[in-house]
């Protein structure tokens, strides 16, 4: 959908883009990613480069971009500049800062110099010293043009509406962007018909508006996510966004799930916006983004491959694209590991369609019916607020729960949700763009996570994970952490999130480290179903001690011991006397004799009680057992589908370089034997797994 239409003052025009529909650049096709500036000034802390896509005036770009602690101290901020020295305008909205207080997280704007089509620039952010006289800017000023933007919704035979003009009169918008170059607002309330406010949909609008400059971005955005209000229910509408009276978006029936959100984004001013590309190798100091291989090279078809499926794939309100519905199947997905396929090689290849694939399919996360925002708060859910609210099926009539009966059953648009097999779909988006709107989606996920349970099991308000399955509690940390981390400090609810990653924190500390009984090999306890309650799985294991070691790398120093303790299993199947390596991914291990039995105290016993004795019988990793593991297998192949860039011996990767990179006791041997193994797979096509030690890891 594309309209061109005046608006604001003559020199207007607007340029309807819906993210999901950007043309396809066939200059893009071979992209290989950033080119390393010359960093050797010690205030240079990063460098990044903008793309143009198309003969540009002054084109802005605004990006997010996190911080190594100590980089940028607090009296500090930073400037962007080109490798020839020329320093460009720059503000950074700062968000979060490290614990030591330098800054952490901050939302950067820069107004580029005049570029060409596909002319790359490479920029330099270098720290300086804040100015000491440089006046505060004040939010509360008004966008410079005249502007509205209104939503009408069809509802059941009446017209309800809502305007960003209507709203902005009504209360003070909230700020976001506020500095010299750029400034955004954000103003909300419900679509009403005759002055009656509809009880169910709420709308949002955004303005983000350049100094100087036509530019503007509009995004409007619809909510059916009310919690405690009566009669939780799917609303069915007709809608028509407009600018200025100018029709930008149509539907002739849409039905909006609940607890779902959708949105629309839309560029004004006829400036194309450039591509960013990070540094990836900062991005990875900072702790946000695991430590990918770098070394691999994407090929083209496989990029292109990826993006023609996103296009065919449905980008409407409601859909999810390309992420796996149930979100609960089982088995090797895309969408399932530390972070999603797509956003992985966008990382490796800073290729612009795999960052449109990454930010769509971010944006419609809205989609999934677990969007829980609380009326009198205006934010998502809080377990402190509300200790007994859960969304358990089995619990939603119980009277203790504060939810009202639910009238649209557990999976309201047949969307099923997870927490045991769930994407990272937000937080990339928003450490790369600083888009509002990925911020609390990233925060809905992690509120609905613990709310799978009985609020017994979870510890009430503590919103331990500790009741589900260890890959549950694996990704649910992941995203929670992710939450705490980027969380704006001045933000409501920064607290509660630290809160809520500590208590787990706490919670596995005492129960194993800190707890002489733990078992000694490394494992998690919990969710055993295998072999009658001997046997675990020890893939799902090295998703939490992958998970754990994130958590630390993210700056959470206190998880460090639960790191140390969780990396010797890792380890032990790779290094432990009496344990052949070749079965370091096995698929379960037996850890007991006995449901209710003691845990083995070595891994020797582990290994004799759980390897086949034909197998165990052969010489470790050697011809003789490969050809009795399977068809296909070689020696000093490990078991569990090597070749497969999705098996078992993939899953195990990511645990062992993040026992590495917490200096763990024969970590790095343990690295150095699963290097030699014989058969590895080709990440090139599938790098999910494609983790790797730090380069400055202890050693």
């Amino acid at each position: 959908m594309m309209v061109v239409q005046r608006y604001f003052f003559p020199c207007w025009f607007l340029l309807v883009l819906v993210a999901c529909q950007l043309p396809v650049r066939e200059a893009y096709a071979a992209f290989e990613g950033p080119a390393t500036a010359n960093t050797a000034s010690a205030d240079i802390v990063t460098s990044l480069a903008a793309i143009a896509s198309a003969d540009d005036g002054t084109p802005f770009i605004t990006f997010g971009q996190p911080f190594v602690a100590g980089d940028v101290a607090r009296s500090q901020t930073i400037r962007v500049e080109t490798l020839g020295g020329r320093v460009l305008p720059t503000q950074v909205d700062w968000k979060t800062s490290h614990p030591d207080g330098s800054w952490r997280f901050g939302v950067v704007t820069v107004a580029l110099p005049a570029m060409k089509d596909g002319k790359r620039l490479q920029l330099r952010l270098r720290r300086v010293s804040e100015n000491p006289g440089a006046t505060p800017q004040s939010g509360a000023a008004a966008p410079r043009q005249p502007f509205d933007s209104r939503v009408q919704l069809r509802i059941d035979g009446e017209d309800y509406s809502a305007s960003f003009a209507d709203l902005w009169a009504e209360k003070r918008p909230e700020v976001w962007l506020d500095g010299p170059l750029v400034k955004e607002w954000r103003v909300q309330g419900p679509v009403r018909a005759a002055g009656r406010a509809h009880d169910r949909i709420e709308a949002y609008f955004t303005l983000r508006q350049y100094s100087g400059s036509d530019d503007a971005r509009l995004e409007v955005l619809l909510e059916n996510t009310w919690t405690f209000k009566p009669q939780p229910r799917n609303v069915e509408y007709g809608v028509n966004i407009s600018i200025n009276g100018q029709t930008v978006y149509e539907s002739p029936v849409l039905v909006h799930t609940d607890h779902a959100r959708w949105r629309r984004t839309f560029m004004a001013g006829g400036t194309p916006t450039p591509h960013v590309q990070h540094d990836l190798a900062y991005l990875v100091a900072t702790g946000t983004i695991p430590n990918y291989d770098r070394s691999l090279r994407i090929p083209s078809a496989t990029v292109a491959n990826l993006y023609q499926r996103y296009i065919a794939s449905d980008r409407n309100p409601m859909g999810i694209s390309i992420v796996t519905n149930p979100m609960a199947q089982s088995g090797g997905r895309p969408d399932i590991g530390p972070l999603p396929l797509w956003t992985v090689m966008h990382l490796l290849t800073m290729d612009p369609r795999m960052a449109q694939v990454s930010n769509s399919v971010g944006e419609l996360a809205g989609s999934w019916p677990i969007h829980l925002r609380d009326e009198a708060t205006g934010l998502p859910v809080s377990i402190e607020d509300h200790p007994n609210l859960t969304t358990h099926f089995n619990l939603l009539d119980w009277k203790k729960n504060p939810l009202p009966e639910a009238e649209y059953g557990e999976y309201p648009n047949n969307l099923r949700a997870d927490w045991t097999h769930q994407p990272s779909l937000a937080f990339v988006p928003f450490l790369l763009t600083g888009d509002y709107y990925y911020l609390e989606e990233l925060q809905f996920w992690s509120a609905w996570n613990p709310l799978r349970t009985s609020p017994d099991y979870r510890g009430k308000d503590k919103g331990w994970y500790k009741w589900t399955q260890v890959r549950g509690q694996a990704w649910s940390l992941r995203t929670l952490a992710q939450t705490a981390y980027i969380t704006p400090d001045n933000h409501p609810m920064k607290a509660y999130w630290n809160r809520q990653l500590q208590n787990n924190i706490d919670w596995y500390l005492a129960r194993y480290p800190d707890n002489p009984e733990a078992n000694k090999l490394g494992f998690l306890v919990g969710y055993m179903p295998y072999n009658k309650g001997r046997g675990l799985a020890p893939w799902q294991d090295d998703f939490f001690t992958w998970a754990m070691g994130y958590v630390v790398g993210l700056g959470f120093e206190r998880a460090r011991p639960m790191l140390e303790f969780k990396a010797r299993f890792p380890v032990g199947r790779m290094t432990a006397p009496g344990y052949c390596w070749a079965l370091g991914a096995i698929y379960t291990l037996n850890v007991r004799d006995s449901k209710s039995a003691p845990f083995y105290d070595t891994f020797a016993k582990a290994y004799a009680e759980s390897a086949k004795p034909e197998i165990a019988q052969a010489d470790c990793a050697s011809q003789q057992m490969a050809s009795r593991l399977g068809k296909g297998y070689r020696a000093g192949d490990m078991s569990g589908y090597p070749w497969s860039e999705q098996g078992f011996p993939a899953n195990m990767q990511p645990a062992l370089a993040a026992a590495v990179d917490a200096g763990v006791p024969n970590a790095e041997k343990a690295w150095m034997q699963f290097e030699s193994r014989t058969t590895k797979p080709d990440y090139a096509t599938y790098p999910n797994w494609a983790i790797v030690p730090k380069a400055d890891a202890p050693r």
